[in-house]
């Protein structure tokens, strides 16, 4: 199955980001991304060696053969397809969270020039605001101005402060943090950039890449996979069945 060790898939989770995925007061992994590996891995009787790593460690540690999976709302894009591949188990948008009132009145990519974006090293909301800033500057406009941290939790406080304008973030992690943030934040606008999700894999592990792809699709089939988006209110993320590098961009 070209797993690390047989019998085993050793999955690396950025554990950070509920509901995508984070560790709970007992120690376990939780989330729409744990709960949706750990079914895959029942259906092909595997056991799952949890792994919790920053963003910006996960494709490095994947391509060094550290981890069998990495998982943490990865947009699937040409340029990650350059490293690893991926198997698509969602469909999301990105989500821009601003401060109540929205001051800066944000609502779609071309309202950041000029603003300063807290995000996430790794994160495609980091990609969406460099990309902007190319936009802006060309349009004759200010650039972006992008503040980069190892975790969410401190881009967040980069907001709260008054430091940034505006992150960018997977929509259902948008959502969340919204509701956590005891008014104090909300969403803009509507979200953007609808793309797959991936599991990321080595580049070439085709045993793998298939086993996930029957994994998914079984669990697609049965109905465990619509119970899990449920339980999340992320049914409008379904996929109809599993894929693999098909990125939007």
């Amino acid at each position: 199955m070209g797993l690390i060790e047989p019998g085993q898939i050793t999955v690396a989770f950025t554990a950070y980001f509920p509901p995508i995925s984070s560790i709970d007061a007992k120690g376990n992994f939780v989330g729409f991304d744990v709960d949706i590996m750990r079914a895959v891995a029942e259906d092909l009787g595997l056991k799952i060696n949890y792994v919790n790593v920053k963003t910006d460690g996960l494709f490095p540690g994947i391509s060094a053969k550290r981890y069998d999976v990495g998982m943490g709302a990865l947009v699937d894009t040409k340029k990650r397809e350059q490293s690893v591949d991926l198997v698509d188990y969602l469909q999301v948008g990105s989500g821009f969270i601003v401060s109540t009132g929205n001051p800066k009145k944000v609502k779609t990519l071309d309202d950041l020039c000029g603003l300063t974006v807290a995000s996430t090293t790794g994160d495609i909301g980091t990609m969406y605001a460099h990309d902007q800033t190319e936009k802006c500057v060309a349009q004759g406009k200010p650039g972006v101005t992008v503040r980069e941290f190892p975790e969410g939790a401190q881009a967040m406080l980069q907001l709260y402060s008054g430091r940034a304008d505006v992150m960018i973030h997977g929509y259902p992690l948008s959502v969340y943090l919204v509701q956590q943030s005891d008014g104090r934040l909300e969403v803009a606008g509507e979200q953007f950039n609808v793309a797959p999700e991936g599991m990321a894999i080595f580049k070439g592990n085709v045993a793998l890449r298939n086993a996930l792809m029957t994994g998914l699709d079984h669990i697609i089939a049965n109905g465990k996979y619509a119970a899990i988006l449920a339980k999340y209110h992320i049914s409008e993320a379904a996929l109809p069945h599993a894929s693999y590098n098909q990125p939007r961009r």
